[in-house]
């Protein structure tokens, strides 16, 4: 046996190809069977112990990913503004193509019980046109989409509201902070079937309660650039809902560092049907003089145009 071993490194030592092929042989197997999954996990357990801010997150098992590098979780549970959120699943890879023209990019799939959603994310550098001395700024794009959506889904971080239906849904966002008049976005989405629970609102003439809403299906075509967000289609419901609503029109964006953008002006075309036993009297004093009587239900059509959070002005389409 020992002069079969000697033999053998022998002829090795003579072909370096064969050494080579043999050591990568070797190397393979043992990346292939070493227990990365186990070690990974291990770590990241240690870490949420370690950290001087508990990490508030839980997950039954990990699996990685070699190629794309990634890893995913297994009933995956967080808290999110101290409500719990559970997922089935969350995978998290590198963007390859991103990376090799050095942007730092990523892919998140997230799915629960019968829903998806796929999420991108990479950053880049962009100079300060205004500021050509200043340093880079730091631009972020986002991409999201989903053919498969239950707003059930939402139900864990809205609890006083219960929401159902199927969603196909996309969006995305390009832009910075710090330049915020060059942010770019879009949404388009389709949905069916579409429940909302009674809901209460609280406004500063006290508690508003709306009541359930059904609609058959919803459209949305929504477009955000050089600070304006333009309404190309937005409908809520069919003719055939009790309610049902239909606007498109565009307003100018107020954007600031670190904070929400806020609707600065506005110029929206509104129409809504309301069939005459569905509880929303409020519209009749929102829009008393815009309300016609169609038989069997009522109809509001009217524009809207105003500034800011003062009172709109309405004029008759």
């Amino acid at each position: 046996m020992l002069k079969l071993l000697k033999k053998f490194f022998s002829v090795l030592n003579k072909n370096k190809k064969i050494l080579f092929l043999v050591s990568c042989f070797i190397s393979l197997i043992f990346i292939i069977r070493f227990p990365w999954n186990d070690l990974l996990e291990k770590q990241i357990r240690d870490f949420q112990k370690k950290s001087p801010k508990a990490v508030q997150m839980d997950f039954d098992s990990l699996k990685l990913q070699l190629f794309p590098p990634g890893v995913e979780f297994q009933k995956l549970s967080f808290f999110y503004r101290g409500r719990p959120i559970s997922l089935n699943s969350l995978a998290v890879s590198m963007d390859l193509a991103k990376w090799l023209a050095f942007k730092k990019g990523w892919k998140f799939k997230l799915f629960k019980e019968d829903s998806y959603f796929y999420l991108s994310f990479y950053k880049a550098s962009k100079q300060n046109k205004e500021e050509p001395e200043s340093p880079p700024l730091d631009v972020y794009f986002i991409k999201g989409t989903s053919s498969s959506f239950n707003l059930k889904v939402l139900n864990d971080l809205m609890p006083k509201t219960q929401l159902s239906g199927l969603i196909k849904a996309g969006f995305s966002y390009s832009g910075s902070p710090e330049e915020a008049s060059a942010v770019k976005a879009s949404l388009k989405a389709e949905g069916e079937d579409i429940y909302l629970s009674k809901l209460e609102l609280s406004t500063p003439l006290g508690p508003l309660n709306l009541p359930a809403i059904q609609w058959s299906a919803i459209k949305a075509d929504i477009e955000v650039k050089e600070s304006e967000v333009i309404f190309k289609s937005l409908r809520l419901g069919l003719d055939k809902d009790d309610f049902n609503i239909q606007m498109k029109g565009s307003g100018a964006l107020a954007f600031s560092y670190n904070k929400r953008p806020r609707l600065r002006s506005y110029n929206l075309e509104l129409k809504i049907n309301l069939a005459k036993d569905f509880p929303l009297r409020i519209l009749d004093l929102m829009f008393s003089n815009f309300k016609e009587d169609k038989g069997d239900f009522y109809r509001y059509s009217l524009r809207l145009i105003g500034q800011g959070s003062q009172v709109p002005k309405m004029e008759k389409l």
